[in-house]
């Protein structure tokens, strides 16, 4: 017998977008959306209401007032892991979303069915990233090999 669906809140400022990623999880038997917001007050504002429970966040990077902060993507990530899903491919974009404990950031230039499989990888515990940045991913830890990811400074935390 299969288990609950994963619950999707999607979070995307351009109601096209909302719709697509929403038409993309309905195909999924295992996918159900819970919630399509604007903006993450709107997110917020559902969640503490208990209109929107989810399990995992899709979240655009660039809302209506621009770049998301790093606090605002820590902030969500407290409560459920977070997939970013952008236009920007840009390397600062990417490595910002990540240090703020994203667990992984997709281009919305993606195959449809890497959507779905990003949810699941994340929603497993681990992390995704599309292919087209995997080479930007590793120069960043060939350049840093230092860096720790944030899981990995929380497993050390943890050790320690």
């Amino acid at each position: 017998m299969p288990g609950a669906p994963i619950r999707v809140a999607i979070v995307d400022d351009h109601p096209v977008a909302r719709c697509g990623m929403e038409h993309i999880f309905d195909a999924e038997p295992e996918l159900r959306v819970v919630g399509t917001v604007a903006c993450l007050a709107e997110l917020q504002a559902g969640m503490q209401s208990g209109d929107i429970a989810p399990d995992v966040v899709i979240l655009d990077l660039y809302l209506d007032n621009g770049r998301l902060s790093s606090g605002q993507i820590a902030e969500v990530t407290r409560c459920c892991p977070v997939l970013v899903v952008s236009v920007s491919a840009r390397r600062q974009d990417v490595l910002a979303a990540i240090r703020a404990g994203a667990s992984g950031y997709l281009v919305k230039t993606a195959a449809v069915d890497a959507i779905a499989a990003a949810v699941r990888t994340v929603i497993s515990g681990g992390f995704y990233v599309s292919s087209q940045l995997a080479d930007l991913i590793d120069a960043s830890t060939a350049a840093d090999p230092m860096a720790l990811a944030p899981r990995e400074r929380q497993a050390l935390s943890l050790i320690a």
